[in-house]
């Protein structure tokens, strides 16, 4: 479907996860892209974890590409829980897929952090779409060269073909 609210919903969406910090651009999202790197490194990828990647790619690529038919690639549920040891942040991860949509579900255990997004199949107007993301970045003010540590929410919404953002930002220490 081409429509002008999903291209910019879309566009809203890819300018959320441009920012290295919220979606690298390898399109894997949070710390999530240095715990596949040190699976690799260190020679302890498992077959699942190389799965994991492959599909966040592949659902990341889904958003910002519309020719994409991501339900032939993913057509069942997957889920996740990333744990290394000696890390603190652990992470759950769902993918749930349905006859019409397909939901990608990341939650940083530790920090309450999240990625939540049924925006993959844009087809049908009359149901509500969301970008749903809650992150810590990390700004460097030049001016005081420090980390100034915002939190970041962000809620997008397409519904009735109408897009409502919302953005909150605390700031840290």
């Amino acid at each position: 479907m081409n429509n002008k609210k999903i291209n910019r919903f879309k566009e809203m969406i890819w300018l959320a996860m441009d920012d290295d910090t919220i979606l690298y651009k390898s399109l894997i999202p949070f710390d999530l892209d240095r715990y596949f790197y040190d699976f690799y490194e260190s020679g302890n990828i498992k077959k699942e974890y190389v799965l994991l990647n492959q599909l966040l790619k592949l659902l990341g690529n889904a958003i910002i590409d519309e020719s994409f038919d991501i339900h032939e690639l993913i057509h069942k549920n997957y889920h996740f829980h990333l744990d290394k040891k000696g890390e603190d942040n652990p992470f759950d991860i769902s993918i749930l897929s349905y006859d019409d949509e397909i939901i990608l579900e990341i939650n940083e255990l530790t920090n309450g952090y999240y990625l939540k997004t049924n925006a993959f199949i844009m087809d049908n107007l009359d149901k509500e779409y969301y970008f749903m993301s809650k992150r810590k970045i990390h700004v460097i003010d030049p001016r005081l060269n420090k980390d100034l540590n915002d939190l970041i929410e962000i809620n997008l919404r397409l519904k009735n073909n109408k897009i409502t953002q919302l953005i909150t930002e605390e700031k840290g220490e």
